[in-house]
């Protein structure tokens, strides 16, 4: 599900344009004016749920041995960053 806000807000008209969309990809429902509105569909729970224990079963998938470098190193710099805004007490660099 995707939510948007219609109306003006702010200064600022927003246009909406929430939409439901179903496990295999499609729209099943979407916002139609640029008014409040509710918008509803009968979701199958036993697709969803099949479409997570087959196409998107991450835990069959997934391969953390090829993201390890990526996740240690941004691990490392961002906890050293950290540290260095509490020691110095001053905003990071722009």
């Amino acid at each position: 599900m995707a939510t948007a806000k219609a109306g003006k807000e702010d200064g600022f008209w927003l246009h909406g344009g929430s939409v439901i969309v179903a496990p295999t990809g499609e729209i099943v429902a979407k916002a139609t004016t640029e008014e409040d509105e509710v918008i509803s569909y009968d979701c199958d729970l036993a697709l969803g749920e099949y479409i997570r224990n087959t196409t998107f079963n991450f835990a069959k998938h997934r391969r953390p041995e090829h993201y390890k470098l990526i996740s240690e190193r941004d691990r490392r710099e961002g906890r050293a960053e950290q540290l260095r805004i509490l020691r110095c007490n001053t905003p990071p660099p722009t």
